[in-house]
């Protein structure tokens, strides 16, 4: 009998911790498959704007090929994988389709399911529709689910268009803190409850597929060696990409350089590595949950104190 397949497609959200696609997943009873896969989109990678720069530059096409490569460690570890793909997301996600099984009526029944972040900006939907529009009929569904915000949409007190939302961030967050909570992070998933596919129902390894690929520079649009250069000695940190070097860093600030009881005194300082949380390319890449930041600045309010510095970096989280 074959197993359901669930494909999960990453993009901003490059983590095990508190992800909802995974979580997903692991809500599936009964047997099943899981793909996670991520896709260089060469639109993305490459191209110039019309004003002649570089769409993703070297720096942060380093921190994000740093990020996949450690989410792939960290697959890895707890028996799953993660395939690598360099091309249109809706020209490589069909090639991970299950086969399509017949039902009992002999129609045939839909046997993947395409797990997706939910997007909201423009070239972000053009992708999803073209996606969409690529899959076959019956044989796979993509679900895009809401991933990586503080507050959950559900809970915001406002109408389900958010015709009614202020346009004033004061008002928003005057509201948000009054009636909402945030929600706990969810776990990462335990080892062998992502269960690969079986090798000979995905494709073979090529220049552009596998579970050992990493884009060259050349595929990136980059110059010989920028996804290789240190560094720069003259910044604070090197912002290494990946969920391993966030919650590092989260680990650091809070509690062993024990930074937040001062954060509102220091947070606008210039200089140094520590005057603030240096949090934000791993919150924008999704290798660092919002909802792991505050739950561990509650934890940090309960262990060791509780202050404005505690509330304000929260504060900014919703900001």
């Amino acid at each position: 009998m074959t197993r359901p397949r669930m494909v999960v497609w990453f993009r901003s959200d490059l983590r095990l911790h508190d992800n909802p696609l995974i979580a997903q997943c692991l809500a599936h009873k009964g047997d099943k498959e899981v793909l996670p896969c991520y896709i260089f989109d060469t639109r993305v990678f490459g191209p110039t704007t019309k004003f002649g720069n570089a769409k993703t530059g070297a720096y942060r096409s380093k921190f994000i090929t740093e990020s996949v490569s450690d989410l792939r460690h960290r697959l890895r570890a707890i028996g799953s994988d993660l395939l690598v793909g360099i091309g249109k997301p809706e020209e490589i996600l069909p090639q991970l389709l299950q086969a399509r099984v017949p039902d009992e009526g002999g129609r045939g029944a839909t046997s993947t399911l395409l797990l997706s972040q939910q997007h909201v900006t423009s070239e972000e939907l053009r992708v999803d529709q073209a996606v969409r529009q690529a899959l076959p009929a019956g044989t796979a569904l993509l679900k895009t689910i809401p991933s990586g915000s503080l507050y959950s949409r559900d809970e915001l007190p406002y109408r389900i268009d958010l015709a009614d939302m202020p346009d004033g961030f004061t008002p928003f967050r005057n509201k948000v803190e009054s009636k909402c909570s945030i929600p706990s992070p969810l776990p990462p998933p335990p080892k062998g409850s992502l269960p690969l596919p079986r090798a000979d129902t995905l494709p073979k390894p090529s220049a552009t597929l596998g579970f050992d690929l990493l884009p060259s520079e050349e595929a990136l649009g980059l110059a010989p060696g920028a996804l290789r250069a240190e560094a720069d000695r003259r910044g604070v940190l090197p912002f290494k990409g990946g969920e391993t070097a966030a919650l590092a860093r989260l680990q650091h600030y809070l509690w062993d350089a024990d930074c937040l009881k001062d954060y509102f005194e220091t947070r606008n300082g210039m200089l140094g590595p520590d005057y603030s949380s240096k949090f934000a390319p791993w919150l924008a890449q999704g290798c660092l949950s919002p909802r792991m930041v505050a739950a561990e600045c509650a934890r940090y309010e309960v262990e060791r104190v509780k202050n404005k510095s505690t509330y304000w970096l929260v504060f900014e989280l919703v900001w």
